[in-house]
């Protein structure tokens, strides 16, 4: 039952004097996990936003929790306080700008604009994905920024600039097929829509 979950968590974060950095960063992350699962996202956000907090100061080598911390963060983003949002944004642009290997920078780089653009942070997100274009470790990080900036321009109503970037996706090269099917629709909506405004 998550509650006793819920309880556990908080008697270690609380009464541990010196803990392990990286049980103190587990237990942040199953108790935002555990308060997710009760549908309490303000304390499952401030128990991550805890999380990345501490992990600018003990990065760990191990990024698979943290990978799904973004992950989460994003999804929860939306609902947070915004002093909450401004707080989480601040320490993914953070962690974002650390020195990670190449197989998970472009990852929390893109996360970190997607949350940005997610609370009305453009140009924060902006950054990130041409950030992202210009410097992806992986054709399908790059090819998903891209098409995440293309979103933002048509939500914009910037047609232009959606038909060129949806445009170049189909041609980068091993990306998944789902993710040029996607692409190629969204270009054809573009173009519709552009037919109709001349």
């Amino acid at each position: 039952d998550w509650l006793s979950v819920i309880n556990e968590l908080q008697n270690y974060l609380s009464l541990s004097q010196k803990p392990d950095p990286q049980n103190w960063l587990k237990a942040q992350f199953m108790l935002g996990r555990a308060y997710e699962e009760q549908g309490q996202l303000s304390k499952a956000t401030r128990a991550y936003t805890r999380y990345l907090a501490s992990f600018t100061t003990n990065p760990l080598k191990d990024l698979t929790d943290l990978s799904e911390t973004f992950e989460r963060l994003v999804k929860i983003s939306t609902k947070a306080t915004e002093t909450n949002q401004r707080e989480m944004l601040n320490l993914l642009s953070a962690i974002a700008a650390m020195d990670h290997p190449e197989s998970v920078a472009s990852e929390f780089k893109y996360l970190t604009a997607v949350a940005g653009a997610k609370n009305a942070q453009n140009n924060l997100a902006i950054n990130w994905l041409d950030s992202v274009s210009g410097n992806a470790n992986t054709s399908e990080t790059k090819a998903r920024s891209q098409q995440f900036r293309a979103l933002m321009a048509i939500k914009d109503k910037n047609w232009e600039t959606a038909e060129k970037l949806l445009s170049e996706i189909p041609r980068i090269d091993a990306i998944s097929q789902k993710t040029k099917d996607s692409a190629t629709i969204a270009l054809a909506r573009v173009q519709i829509k552009l037919k109709k405004n001349n």
